[in-house]
Order: C-alpha cells, then sequence, then structure tokens
C-alpha cells in the first residue's frame, strides 16, 4: 500500500470518528468505552455532565481510578464521604468484574440502569439510562395493587360481617360449617347448629317501631357473644334469625342443656327507649359429626327443628331427630306429588252433615271436606297436607278442584232423585287475593242456594287489600252465603264480623265442645251468640260429641249444630245413608 493511500484512509478514520462522537454526543444516555488500560477511548456528553461541573476533565485517557478520584476530592457522590477508600476499590472491583446489567437510585432519587459489555480485547462499553419513570410508574402500581389487595381484604371482611349487629352473616356461616364438615370427621367433631328466632319479634316491630326492633336485635347480638364467647361462631341470618355453631369431642355434647342455658341468659327484658320490651327465644339443633352433610343440609334440619320449636311455647328448644327426619322426607314427598299434580288425581270429597239444633232430624246444610288417597301413605287428612298446599301457592287450585268437584257431586244427587241440602266449601286466604274469582265464579253459573263459602278470619290479616276487599263485595252481589269458620281463634274476631258482613259464624270446638263442664265455655259461647244474633248472623257449633254437649249448645242460642254425634265426615255414598237415617230419626 503506497503512502496516498495510507493518507487517505486515515483522513477517512479521522472522519468517522468524529461522526461517531457526534452521534454519541446526540444521545440522552450517557456512553462511555475504556481501553484494556480502563482508560476513556470515547465518551459522550452526557457522560461527561455525570461529573459536573468537572465535565472538562473527563476526556480519552483519563482512567476509570482517576475519575472515581475527582469523584471523592469533589463530592460528587455522596456514597464516598467518610468510605472514600471503600469507595474507591468497590468502584473499581465493579467496573471490572461487575454485572451486564446493574441498577440503582442516585442521591437525588432518580434511577438508573447501567449496560455494560466487556469486549475479547478488555475493554469495556457502558452504556447509562435514567429509569426514573419506568421505576415510579412500577412503584406506582405496586403501591395501587396493595391498595386493591387492602379494599378487596376490606370488602371481603365486610362481605362476612352483619352491618346491624357485626355478627358473622349467612355467608360467614356458610363457609364455617364447610371448614368444619371438612374436618369433623378426622378430629371426630361433634357439631351442633343451632338456629334461633325470636319470638314476638313482628309484635314488636308493630308496636314500637323498627328502629327499637333494630336496637333488640343488636342488643340479643351482644347477649349471644358474651354467653358463648370468641371461641364460638355466632352470626345473624337475617331477619330476627341467628345461628350458632357449636362443637364437641367424641364423648358428646349436652347441647341442648347449654342452648336451654343460653335462651335463659339472653331472653331477659331489655330496656329500650325507656321501654321495657319483652321477648323470648325459640332453637332448632342439628347435631352430626358426619363430613358427608352438607351446609344446605345442615341448616335445613336445624330450621325443622326450629320450626317445631316455635309451634310450642315461647323459649322452646327441639332437636333434629329420626321423628322430625321421617316428617321432612314426608313433607318433601307431599310437596313433590302436588307440583307433579298428582293431588288432583287422588283427592276425595267427604260430607258431614250439620242438624238443626232445635230439631237435629232437619238437615239443612253440610261440608265438603277432603281427604288425600295417598298411594303411599294412605287417606291423609287436611291438617296433614294443606300446609304444604299454602306453602307451593297451590291453595287457588285445589279450591277450585273442590268446588268443581262438589258442584258436579250435587248435580249428580239431584239427577237422582236426592234431596240435597246447601253444601259449604271452603276457600282459602289465597284463593280470595285472586283477581279472577268472581269471574271464575260467574263461568260456572253456581246454582241459586247450591253452596256456601267458609272463610277462615284469619283473612282479616289482609284487611287493606283492595282485591279482598272487591271479592267480598262481589260473592254478596252474586247471593253467595259466606260464613266463617272456627269463629273465635283470631284476634280480630269481632271486626272480621263487620269486614266479611257473614250470614253464619261456625264457633270453634274449642269453646264448643267444654259447655258441658265448663262455665268459662258456656259465657264464651253465650256472649258470641249475643253478639252474632245482635247483627243478625246465625251460629253454627262445631265439635258436637255427645248429646249433653249438643243440649247445651242449643239452650245457649246456637241455630245448627255439627260433629260427631250426628254423623263423621264420609263419602257421598255414605252420606246419603247418613243423611236418610238423619231424616227418619225421630225426634228426641
Amino acid at each position: 500500500m503506497d503512502e496516498d493511500q495510507n493518507t487517505e484512509m486515515s483522513a477517512e478514520a479521522v472522519v468517522s470518528l468524529r461522526d461517531l462522537t457526534r452521534f454519541l454526543n446526540a444521545l440522552p444516555a450517557p456512553f462511555v468505552v475504556y481501553d484494556v488500560d480502563e482508560r476513556i477511548i470515547v465518551c459522550n456528553a452526557a457522560y461527561q455532565r455525570e461529573y459536573h461541573p468537572l465535565e472538562h476533565r473527563v476526556v480519552p485517557g483519563i482512567s476509570h481510578s482517576e475519575l472515581q478520584m475527582l469523584k471523592i476530592e469533589h463530592g460528587l457522590d455522596s456514597d464516598a464521604i467518610g468510605r472514600e477508600e471503600e469507595f474507591l476499590k468497590t468502584e473499581q472491583l465493579r467496573h471490572r468484574q461487575g454485572p451486564a446489567i446493574e441498577e440503582w437510585e442516585d442521591d437525588t432519587g432518580q434511577f438508573k440502569r447501567m449496560l455494560r459489555t466487556r469486549l475479547p480485547d478488555g475493554s469495556v462499553v457502558g452504556m447509562r439510562f435514567d429509569i426514573t419513570d419506568l421505576r415510579l410508574a412500577e412503584r406506582e402500581l405496586k403501591d395501587r395493587n396493595e391498595r386493591l389487595k387492602d379494599t378487596q381484604r376490606m370488602l371481603a371482611s365486610a362481605a362476612m360481617v352483619d352491618d346491624l349487629t357485626q355478627l358473622a352473616n349467612r355467608r360467614a356461616a356458610h363457609a364455617a360449617l364447610e371448614d368444619i364438615a371438612a374436618r369433623s370427621s378426622d378430629e371426630n367433631l361433634h357439631v351442633g347448629v343451632v338456629l334461633y328466632d325470636l319470638d314476638g319479634f313482628k309484635q314488636i316491630n308493630d308496636s314500637f317501631g323498627h328502629a327499637a326492633g333494630d336496637t333488640l336485635l343488636r342488643e340479643v347480638a351482644a347477649r349471644m357473644t358474651q354467653f358463648f364467647g370468641p371461641e364460638m361462631l355466632v352470626a345473624r341470618m337475617g331477619g330476627d334469625e341467628f345461628l350458632v355453631i357449636l362443637t364437641s369431642g367424641q364423648d358428646g355434647y349436652p347441647f341442648e342443656d347449654v342452648v336451654l342455658k343460653s335462651i335463659r341468659h339472653i331472653c331477659h327484658p331489655a330496656l329500650i327507649n325507656d321501654c321495657e320490651l319483652h321477648f323470648g327465644l325459640s332453637a332448632g339443633i342439628a347435631v352430626d359429626c358426619s363430613s358427608d352433610i352438607a351446609p344446605d343440609k345442615r341448616l335445613a334440619m336445624a330450621d325443622t327443628a326450629l320450626y317445631s320449636a316455635k309451634e310450642q311455647s315461647g323459649n322452646s328448644v327441639r332437636q333434629f331427630d329420626e321423628q322430625l327426619r321421617q316428617k321432612t322426607q314426608f313433607d318433601a314427598q307431599l310437596r313433590h306429588d302436588i307440583l307433579s299434580g298428582a293431588l288432583a288425581d287422588q283427592l276425595v270429597l267427604y260430607f258431614q252433615p250439620i242438624v238443626d239444633a232445635a230439631n237435629p232430624a232437619r238437615v239443612p246444610s253440610a261440608e265438603t271436606l277432603v281427604r288425600w288417597d295417598h298411594p303411599q301413605f294412605g287417606l291423609l287428612s287436611p291438617d296433614k297436607f294443606l300446609p304444604i298446599v299454602e306453602s307451593v301457592r297451590a291453595a287457588r287450585k285445589l279450591d277450585e278442584i273442590v268446588l268443581d268437584r262438589t258442584l258436579a257431586q250435587i248435580a249428580k244427587w239431584q239427577n237422582e232423585g236426592f234431596t240435597v241440602p246447601k253444601i259449604s266449601v271452603n276457600i282459602s286466604p289465597q284463593r280470595l287475593l285472586d283477581e279472577k274469582l268472581l269471574e271464575s265464579l260467574t263461568e260456572r253459573a253456581l246454582p241459586p242456594d247450591a253452596v256456601s263459602f267458609e272463610i277462615l278470619e284469619t283473612v282479616f290479616s289482609d284487611r287493606c287489600n283492595t282485591t279482598l276487599q272487591w271479592n267480598l263485595d262481589g260473592l254478596h252481589d252474586a247471593g253467595i252465603e259466606l260464613q266463617i269458620d272456627d269463629y273465635g281463634t283470631s284476634h280480630s274476631s269481632i271486626s272480621s264480623l263487620l269486614m266479611i258482613r257473614p250470614s253464619r259464624i261456625k264457633i270453634d270446638r274449642q269453646f264448643c265442645g267444654k259447655v258441658a263442664e265448663s262455665k268459662e265455655a258456656r259465657d264464651i259461647v253465650r256472649l258470641t251468640v249475643a253478639l252474632a244474633k245482635s247483627l243478625g248472623i246465625s251460629v253454627t257449633a262445631e265439635g258436637v260429641e255427645n248429646a249433653e254437649t249438643a243440649e247445651r249448645l242449643a239452650a245457649l242460642g246456637c241455630d245448627r249444630l255439627q260433629g260427631y254425634l250426628f254423623g263423621k265426615p264420609c263419602p257421598a255414598g255414605a252420606f246419603q245413608h247418613m243423611l236418610h237415617h238423619l231424616r227418619t230419626a225421630k225426634t228426641a
């Protein structure tokens, strides 16, 4: 290669180095190249500014150690203050053996990242980036995630707490039952699920207001927590219902005794707004140590026991047992059969005569009663299945079926030339609240004086219902006789007379059946008859089982009598024979 060529190549190299320096200076990030002797070969302006105000000292040829001494001498790095020798050794080691990627936070709170590359000849290329925005964004994201987790934990905790009482809520109770079910078999635990329900809470709400009711619930919650202590889970399931989970070892545990003690501890009057509120508690207990029982089933067992306890006197406790288990299965089967339509096919009509009190040989009316001829359980009386019919909202349909079959039986008797008395048919509160009641009766074209409707006075609890009042007025306008059944068993007995305006009332058997031996019963019947007669209402006495009772009721002014003395409820054919016998019997 001749001299001219060497000169030309040298000139190109100089131009390239100048261009490279210009390019590097345009970079915002510090850039530097050290040779094998740890001296700068090239660096850009951003790197020089790292040593402000000594940028002019940072030039090619200066060593890495000299640069660190500049930091020490001029206080450019706070890490060097007071530890100069250690700082120098550390920086030299980082330069020679430091990682390819290194990050740190400087004195000003800026975050830096160093990319370090070592070439085969021992030279080092370094480039430094400001990653402050990235790290601050990451820190903010991390803080936000922590705040979100805190919020989620707070919401999760709140979701397990009842707002009113600060007890565990239904969700927390369900989770606790799942946990106990998972370990009950392994730990030989007997689990007692106890459901409490306040007796008379509705009356307290109605009389003193919901604010007083809420205060009472908080007081009951506090007393429960005090009695059971922190080791037992106490939860509010909603409304005035509470739950406690009790556990014991293999030797068993007197759950019922503990529950009775808890009721005595909790049920003393509460002073709220200067008023002394009296209340009771009923409780149902489900005890089992099997892990196969799901929480919902445990709760259902306790609820069944609670329902049974509520049917007893106040402050009662009932434990779920085999009898209740069978009843639960029985009710479930009936519920299935009602909803599937089997009841309609298996329903049987029975009839019972109602005689003239002055002349029992005269039978002016009779009552249609229903029985369920169940293929599995045999002949069922209404008290066994009507509550279930009402619970599944099937009472309206049942009423229609009974009315249609009664009308069909009346028509059959008339076609056979049999003189039929007026037949009374029970009509449920659900049916009386049906907006299409009057329309359906018009379609049936009821024969005049063929039937009357018996109404329970409990329907009066819906006295503000416009549909109810409309239907009652419509029945009167249609000339259908209305009777109040089981009169005297409701707190609204007198008011119901004014609302329903019946043609007849039937005094309940709990009064009529005792008139022979009880002066109080006779007085009740006498006053009831006097009230009815003053309003132009006839009176039928129910539950007449012997001649003495019949004579007493007739003497007290009852117009008609009904009971086993004159005939038990029976199917249509047997009723015809019974009626013939009554009509041909001699008047006593």
